[in-house]
């Protein structure tokens, strides 16, 4: 009697345990990113790409140059993998250029025309 008494509680725990998981797939499947949730996850993405950029290349301009640039003349990105920025005439910097991607950093850096890197 004991033995039929345990396999019937462990039938209702694999039956309690197999119900779970089918309500767990339906949850997930049935949870999706709503297009507002998509464009902001992409809109934070590339501002933290920018902000990136932005400090990767002041720093690199700065150490090159000791003079601080701030905000870029120019700026172009294609908002997910890269940043290009220009400065021109920001103090004694006269023409400043830098590429910034993603998963490999600066990849140009230049001054008056003149690649560094």
């Amino acid at each position: 009697m004991e033995n039929e008494e345990g396999m019937s509680s462990v039938t209702k725990a694999l039956i309690s345990f197999g119900i779970l998981m089918v309500i767990g797939f339906i949850i997930v499947g049935t949870t999706k990113e709503s297009p507002t949730d998509k464009l902001e996850a992409a809109f934070i993405h590339s501002s933290m790409l920018s902000k990136q950029a932005m400090e990767k290349c002041g720093a690199a301009i700065y150490s090159r140059t000791k003079e601080r640039v701030y905000t870029p003349t120019e700026s172009s990105s294609d908002q997910s993998t890269f940043v290009h920025l220009i400065w021109r005439n920001s103090g004694n910097v006269k023409d400043a250029e830098c590429r910034y991607e993603q998963e490999k950093g600066i990849t140009l850096l230049k001054f008056n025309g003149q690649a560094l890197n």
